[in-house]
């Protein structure tokens, strides 16, 4: 079906661009997208250079070479893929296809993703073709249950259908009975209908009614055994090789995986073109004309021949100087030890992935590469590497790893760094307990008289410590541990800005004069920004800027964004559209704060940060409920995926405040005035109590003044008028004021 869109396109002059997914592929990344758009390119184009690389497309240059390119975060370069592929429809509409689209690669996956909410206006049209019946990975199944996805699920040809099909191979009508014994033994599949037809065709079988009875005697392509098995041994040899090849397979790779000479391979490839059991493909390559084809000649292979051909294809393939993840998809398919040097075979193919901003699939050669390695040191490296670079793909993952790593560093700087990761991993997880001993055991690690180059990696860990206490209730003992010295140092650096910037938070919650000013120490220089550090930290700071009303807030956002879009993670962009959400909240720009926090929603599940959800949820849900859609705030809140009643471990003041002011709006009574009591007893077990981000009292005031319960009301509201005036910003007092 798919070759007959893109005709008919063609013919009506659309320009189309293809790419089909192969198993063996699909940790290469960006495999699909760079089938998609590689024909575009132009030698300029190549270099990032090309007009389809306008603008913030440039981004997307690492993913088509990783000359002279440095690494550039994922959500960076998700970016400039979605604005190369504007700029490829922008002179005419575009339609993107993708066949056997369950084998893509997860990248190129996260890209249609990408892509789908942001199609409104573009002339692009996305078709993507997928097996009946064939396992769907999660990143599909996402594109899969979007509403503006529509479905055109195939029937089985008719016995119509079946003989106008039969007409087209044979040339001439069909016999009714041969028509329906050849209907029958399709079951109406096309494939399987087309490829009986032409077996017939091979074997001198007319179509005629005394001839259905021959059908069972036809030997299919797709049933690639008996097919074979009346082949020369050199010629099966070659069917396998380009089985285990896919799309490399060339004359030279199919000559060295199957042992023969460049001359007798390439009478055998001819011999299968022409019992069509291969077809000619771009640039000198030859392949299975389906998948389903590729697959039944390769799992014709027993398991010691399949090991053989993967370590003859990746040993030509390094030694043509193919590209080290091309190398690394057939290290994949073997056990360890098999290809000589894959360790490095493998880390080169990492940094590749690396390079065009794709953690998951570096994450997958590092990991194999693992049991390659040939020494405690090499080992060592690639354990640090591997816990480094799964905090963005498998938290779990990064924790494991990070224990290692931390377990075999010696130097107390050194062990420092790997506790600092290791506690990052551990509270993405949801271990925050472990997270404190790790970050403890690294301060521990310093030691009190740390060389003067070590006091930014102190206060760094001093920062997450401090941090922990507005993230889990019960832990303010952490700040006696710390002490609350500002972060300020000559020179500046990451651990310092990032200690002014929790001080700051804490300072806020607890409306303390000094929040301000040292978020602004902790934000002005945008070295924090700069550097992609600290992500928590740079959230207190903004929280605190956001609380005490400073314009200082809105720029390092904006400057947070353009660098997350710039060479960032899609793990680091929510934080940067959650905050830019509160900020139009609180400004009352209500359209702009739902777009970013739908952003920050998107980002959110992209990373799996389960941290995130009890921040975006909320704040969305206000922003919904502002707008006058209290349904879509409920759904909201049920996004957060919390029950009723906020549990009393984690960051949930946000959640239950919001839930107070939903349940004002929607039920009311008691239960309302109860969960605002609730929101302001459990911000206190943070030690907070400031207005600007917990106005429990006036919400309580509200309700209780509908009760009847005037006295009470007013008591609670004017505590919150003198709590706003002390802290001294303007939203916060205007509400207890018109409250009171």
């Amino acid at each position: 079906m798919l070759a007959e869109v893109r005709e008919r396109l063609r013919q009506d002059g659309r320009p189309v661009a293809r790419a089909a997914g192969s198993p063996l592929e699909r940790e290469f990344a960006y495999g699909v997208a760079r089938q998609l758009f590689e024909p575009m390119l132009t030698a300029e184009a190549e270099l990032g250079r090309g007009p389809l690389f306008a603008g913030a497309a440039a981004q997307a240059a690492s993913v088509f070479t990783v000359e002279a390119i440095r690494p550039v975060g994922d959500l960076a370069v998700l970016h400039g893929l979605y604005w190369l592929v504007v700029n490829a429809c922008t002179a005419e509409p575009l339609t993107l296809v993708v066949d056997d689209v369950q084998y893509a690669d997860s990248p190129s996956l996260r890209l249609l993703a990408y892509l789908l909410p942001r199609l409104d206006g573009l002339p692009l049209t996305v078709m993507l073709a997928l097996t009946s019946g064939a396992p769907v990975p999660d990143l599909l199944a996402e594109i899969l249950r979007t509403p503006s996805t529509e479905f055109v699920r195939l029937r089985p040809l008719g016995p119509t259908g079946t003989a106008a099909v039969l007409a087209t191979m044979f040339g001439t009508r069909p016999d009714d009975a041969f028509v329906a014994a050849c209907h029958d033994s399709s079951g109406g599949n096309p494939l399987l209908l087309t490829e009986l037809a032409r077996g017939c065709v091979e074997q001198g079988i007319a179509p005629t009614s005394g001839n259905a009875a021959l059908l069972d005697t036809v030997l299919l392509p797709c049933r690639i055994r008996p097919h074979l098995g009346n082949m020369p041994q050199d010629v099966v040899d070659v069917a396998h090789a380009v089985a285990l090849l896919g799309n490399e397979a060339d004359l030279p790779a199919i000559s060295a995986v199957s042992g023969l000479g460049v001359e007798a391979t390439a009478t055998a490839v001819d011999r299968l073109i022409r019992s069509h059991v291969l077809v000619r493909a771009p640039a000198g390559r030859f392949g299975y004309p389906h998948q389903l084809l590729q697959r039944s000649a390769y799992e014709y292979l027993d398991t010691p021949r399949r090991i053989r051909g993967h370590r003859a294809a990746a040993l030509h393939l390094a030694a043509t100087g193919a590209e080290p993840e091309r190398i690394a998809a057939q290290i994949l398919q073997v056990p360890p030890g098999v290809v000589p040097g894959a360790a490095g075979y493998l880390r080169r193919a990492a940094e590749t992935a690396l390079f065009r901003g794709s953690p998951d699939s570096a994450y997958t050669y590092l990991r194999r590469a693992l049991p390659e390695a040939t020494g405690d040191e090499d080992r060592q490296v690639l354990v640090d590497q591997l816990a480094d670079v799964a905090l963005h793909s498998d938290v779990e993952a990064a924790a494991r790893y990070g224990e290692q790593a931390l377990a075999s560093a010696v130097e107390p700087a050194a062990r420092a760094v790997a506790g600092l990761r290791l506690g990052e991993a551990l509270l993405l997880g949801g271990d925050t307990e472990a997270a404190i001993r790790a970050w403890r055991d690294a301060r521990q690690a310093l030691g009190e008289a740390s060389p003067p180059h070590d006091a930014g990696l102190r206060r760094h860990l001093d920062a997450y410590l401090v941090n922990v206490t507005v993230l889990e209730p019960g832990q303010l003992h952490l700040i006696d541990e710390v002490g609350q010295a500002a972060g300020d140092d000559e020179p500046p650096s990451a651990g310092g800005r990032a200690l002014d910037c929790v001080l700051a938070l804490r300072a806020a919650f607890e409306a303390r004069p000094q929040a301000a000013p040292a978020a602004r120490r902790g934000l002005s220089d945008g070295l924090l920004v700069r550097l992609g550090t600290g992500d928590s930290p740079l959230v207190c700071g903004w929280l605190a800027l956001l609380a005490a009303e400073d314009d200082l807030v809105g720029t390092s956002i904006d400057h947070a964004r353009r660098e997350a879009y710039r060479r960032g993670s899609v793990r680091a962009y929510g934080p940067v559209h959650a905050l830019a959400a509160l900020h139009e909240l609180w400004r009352g720009n209500l359209a702009e704060a739902e777009r970013e926090a739908r952003t920050a929603v998107e980002a959110v599940e992209r990373s799996g940060v389960r941290l995130g959800r009890p921040f975006v949820a909320p704040f969305l849900a206000d922003i919904l409920a502002e707008r006058g859609d209290l349904a879509g705030a409920r759904s909201a809140l049920a996004w957060a995926g919390l029950p009723e009643e906020p549990p009393p471990a984690g960051p949930m003041y946000f959640y239950a405040d919001t839930r107070a002011r939903l349940l004002r709006r929607t039920a009311g009574g008691e239960r309302a005035v109860a969960a605002a009591l609730d929101a302001g007893r459990l911000f206190a077990r943070f030690g907070g109590d400031n207005p600007a981000f917990m106005p429990w009292r006036t919400e309580a005031a509200r309700t209780l003044h509908r009760l009847g319960h005037g006295d009470r009301a007013a008591e609670l509201a004017l505590a919150e008028v003198a709590l706003a005036r002390r802290w001294g910003a303007p939203r916060a007092l205007g509400r207890a004021l018109r409250v009171a």
